[in-house]
């Protein structure tokens, strides 16, 4: 066995005991995922690495796509000198997973920092830390809705309703209507006895 080989398998084993030692501190166990997910070490036993992870470590693939992006945050925040002068102990995965998508560390520092002036003296929350990152980094704004398809329903269900009532563009007394609004318009003219 060629020794690239060797010391491919030899990592991969080390990289697994990690994980399955380190189920509960996530930090290490993302890091040891991510090095795995990264580096293809699944690809000497299994052909995806979904596969993988449900054989070797009984979780799903989204399982382990979260922990790995709880560990990017996590890590961040733990090198934090602010972060770590607020927090007593470990840092909990649900302030990682806030800052789990933010990959520039200069704006992880800013969020942290914010997130310390909003907590002040009391104990840095998940939701200090929300509120800091959306406004370091604001929500992309959500779409305008789209009420194009509620219109057609309306004007599908107003098409219906003229033709049960039989009312056909001559009972207008005007000529054909150019378009279904202007149907409509003279339809309220007619009902409020302007026609």
């Amino acid at each position: 066995m060629p020794a690239e080989v060797q010391q491919r398998a030899k990592r991969r084993k080390q990289l697994c005991k990690t994980v399955k030692d380190n189920l509960q501190s996530f930090i290490e166990t993302g890091l040891a995922l991510k090095e795995l997910h990264d580096d293809e070490h699944y690809l000497g036993t299994h052909k995806t690495f979904e596969a993988f992870c449900h054989d070797e470590f009984a979780i799903s693939k989204s399982t382990a796509y979260r922990i790995m992006g709880s560990a990017h945050g996590g890590n961040a925040l733990s090198q934090h000198g602010t972060y770590q002068t607020t927090r007593r102990g470990g840092v909990p995965e649900q302030h990682a997973q806030v800052v789990s998508d933010v990959k520039d560390e200069r704006q992880i520092m800013r969020i942290v920092d914010k997130a310390a002036e909003k907590a002040g003296k009391k104990t840095l929350t998940t939701k200090h830390l929300q509120e800091a990152k959306d406004e370091v980094i604001p929500p992309a704004p959500k779409p305008k809705p789209d009420y194009r398809k509620e219109a057609d329903a309306l004007l599908g269900k107003l098409i219906r309703t003229l033709d049960e009532l039989k009312l056909s563009e001559e009972t207008f007394h005007q000529g054909p209507a150019a378009t279904p609004l202007e149907a409509l318009d003279r339809i309220k003219y007619m009902v409020a006895g302007e026609m």
